[in-house]
């Protein structure tokens, strides 16, 4: 009887895992997971005494069966940990942040997913919305722009759509947010005796009473974006109201209504999807 005992080295191996990240449901998802292991060269490191027959015996043993054995064991654990722990990692990835907690938040969707060998590009699709009742604005959700080749070493690309100024302008019109009213501690003269030098039968049935503007927009405000920047209108009513010395609207005195359009200048370029904003 004798007893043998061996110390092997394992030499120099690798691990490798593949995988397709994709968006789904506004969300990303890694699938078909692939993994590959090698454990590497074998070095049985025997004593001395053992004989060569035998060292050959047991390297044989390990790299037509164990190693293989390990290998398969190595690949299986792994596609598993990598699948269960970046499914955990995306999931955990918030893509809403509140701009007005409870009111507004800005919401980053992904929408695309692409790469090269030198690169991984992750489209989102922005919007302001309201967290409580997420609605989006009423037009067509614009479809994302590939990166542009413009700026190849840039590592973030961001290019606004009329799309996304709508969905701001949207979402604080719902909310009441794009109304106003002005009284006499914005604009002094709003009394009946200055605004009746322009209704003069409002002077003659009110004559010393202070006056209110409610002001608001009909519908939500829409972007238009152009090469010279983008124009933001949207139909208005100025309710001329003739009031209390506390406040309160005793008449009504007329309404006026007109479309308000607001223009600022940005530069612009254009893609084979259309006009964005830079």
């Amino acid at each position: 009887k004798t007893s043998i005992k061996c110390d092997a080295n394992i030499g120099t191996g690798h691990i490798s895992a593949s995988g397709d990240l994709s968006t789904s449901g506004g969300k990303l998802t890694l699938g078909g997971v692939k993994a590959d292991a090698d454990v590497g060269h074998f070095d049985p490191n025997c004593p001395g005494s053992v004989s060569g027959d035998l060292v050959d015996v047991i390297s044989s043993l390990f790299k037509d069966h164990i190693k293989s054995k390990i290998n398969d064991l190595v690949k299986q654990n792994l596609q598993e940990v990598v699948q269960t722990e970046a499914a955990a990692l995306l999931s955990g990835i918030h893509w809403t942040f509140d701009l007005e907690k409870g009111i507004a938040a800005a919401d980053f969707t992904p929408s695309t997913v692409s790469s090269s060998s030198a690169h991984l590009s992750l489209g989102v699709r922005a919007e302001i919305i309201n967290p409580s009742s997420p609605e989006d604005p009423p037009a067509p959700k614009p479809s994302v722009p590939a990166w542009s080749t413009a700026s190849p070493d840039a590592y973030l690309q961001a290019v606004l759509s009329a799309w996304s100024l709508d969905s701001v302008a949207y979402t604080y019109w719902k909310l009441g947010r794009l109304q106003r009213t002005i009284t006499t501690e914005d604009v002094s003269q709003l009394t009946t005796g200055f605004v009746g030098l322009f209704a003069p039968g409002l002077l003659f049935k009110y004559p010393r009473h202070n006056m209110s503007i409610f002001s608001r927009f009909t519908e939500g405000p829409k972007a238009v974006v152009q090469p010279s920047g983008v124009v933001a209108s949207a139909p208005a009513t100025f309710e001329f109201n003739v009031v209390n010395e506390t406040g309160d609207v005793i008449e009504q005195a007329f309404l006026v209504g007109t479309n308000v359009s607001l223009g600022l200048n940005f530069g612009v370029v254009t893609n084979s999807t259309g006009l964005f904003l830079t």
